[in-house]
């Protein structure tokens, strides 16, 4: 523990920039915070935490081992059509078109829905990090040239177990659920898995390795694995993990890889603890930020669902869903700047700070100010004249409260709740 706690400081020092208050650096909170290392909720409890933020999200985190075995097409013509074309999107590739028609273009033809019938599901593995999208295309939508890719939704990881709910007629994508979205992926990510018994190996396995790392790869033929990921693991010493692989008809196969268990990745997830939150927050420091976890980055609401998925806990994937899903939390709407700081001022570290369209891991008070690890785009600094100027970070970051958004408010006095991943007391 204390090697890698040595390890883990070293390494974080070497991205601190060499201007940073002390209070923006990972060492800091590493060896400051007043985190506890006590478990927030035993096995148990976390478990029933679990179900109860799947019933109480039922549309944006699913249990795929209780799904149906069919749906009615009219229920995936509805899903599938149902999400708007972002109007303001102009430029594809980083060339302006015409986006009028694109929508249509991109989805099955109308008479894939002619006809109601009832659709079984099929079933698949990712066998490499692999993009979900809001249509099927790898094209990259965005608003300017240069800007982020607006069909976007998150990234899947090696491993990942879905449901196939559709297969497009024209194109080489599939339509499918994961545990916390549904959305389109290429087809040629994802190994088929002939029977349902067969994927609930992969959907709810006996026995798995969890990685903590933001990036862990355990042979030269191995996927890349990222945070929270798992896959199946045998029991015996050493264990065996199965790497999801594909055969030339596009179905599942398996590389065996013998692990021993280490401080990176092991056979359960670490234990629930607000010190295990922070920790595995700040392995994240200096990533690059990435809109729906793209490329090497991650956004937000990712930062938050990897960090918390490492230590046990399945949650939604976009901010306003983790804001609004069930369990303990405090609503900051019409709070004076005073208030707000009463609140904070009891408020553990590990706890989530939402503001419009952002999601924060609080790291506790230092010098006055409340702090925040969090992945973002950039804030405001107002200059000597009173003018205000854009400062673009573009990484997950350490920043305080004191930071001003557009309108010259600062992040604290437009947080809109505060919340824990915990049952509501």
């Amino acid at each position: 523990m204390y090697k890698t706690l040595t390890f883990l400081l070293i390494s974080l020092l070497l991205l601190t920039p060499v201007q940073a208050k002390e209070q923006e650096t990972p060492a800091y909170w590493l060896t400051q915070s007043a985190a506890s290392s006590a478990p927030l909720l035993d096995e148990q409890a976390l478990l029933a935490y679990q179900r109860a933020l799947y019933a109480g999200e039922p549309h944006t985190l699913v249990d795929l081992s209780a799904l149906p075995w069919s749906y009615s097409s009219a229920t995936l013509q509805r899903w599938i059509t149902s999400p708007d074309w972002p109007d303001e999107v102009v430029f594809r590739n980083g060339s302006p078109f015409p986006a009028s028609d694109e929508k249509t273009r991109l989805l099955p033809p109308a008479s894939a829905w002619q006809q109601e019938r009832r659709i079984f599901l099929q079933y698949g593995v990712v066998t490499a990090n692999a993009d979900l999208r809001t249509f099927p295309s790898a094209d990259l939508y965005s608003v300017r040239a240069d800007s982020f890719d607006r069909l976007q939704e998150t990234s899947l990881d090696a491993g990942e177990p879905v449901a196939i709910l559709f297969e497009h007629p024209a194109r080489p994508w599939l339509y499918v659920q994961t545990y916390h979205y549904r959305g389109w992926v290429d087809a040629r990510s994802v190994a088929r898995i002939p029977t349902r018994k067969a994927w609930l190996t992969w959907a709810k396995p006996s026995h798995s390795l969890h990685f903590f790392q933001p990036r862990t790869r355990l042979a030269v033929q191995a996927p890349l694995m990222r945070m929270g990921a798992s896959l199946p693991l045998s029991e015996g010493d050493p264990a065996v993990v199965f790497i999801p692989q594909q055969n030339n008809r596009g179905e599942l196969t398996t590389m065996p890889l013998p692990v021993r268990a280490t401080d990176t990745l092991a056979a359960s997830p670490l234990p629930y603890t607000r010190q295990n939150v922070i920790q595995q927050a700040l392995r994240y420091y200096g990533t690059p930020y990435g809109w729906g976890d793209s490329g090497d980055g991650i956004d937000c609401s990712g930062l938050i669902v990897r960090v918390f998925r490492s230590v046990g806990l399945s949650l939604p994937r976009n901010a306003d869903e983790q804001e609004a899903a069930p369990g303990w939390k405090i609503s900051l709407a019409g709070r004076t700047t005073a208030e707000r700081r009463q609140i904070l001022d009891a408020l553990p570290p590990a706890s989530l700070l939402h503001m419009d369209g952002h999601v924060m891991l609080y790291l506790g008070k230092s010098d006055g100010d409340y702090w925040v690890v969090h992945a973002y785009t950039g804030h405001m600094e107002r200059t000597a004249d009173g003018a205000l100027h854009y400062r673009p970070a573009m990484r997950v970051a350490i920043s305080p409260l004191s930071l001003l958004r557009s309108d010259g408010s600062t992040y604290l006095d437009s947080l809109t709740s505060v919340r824990q991943w915990l049952p509501e007391s």
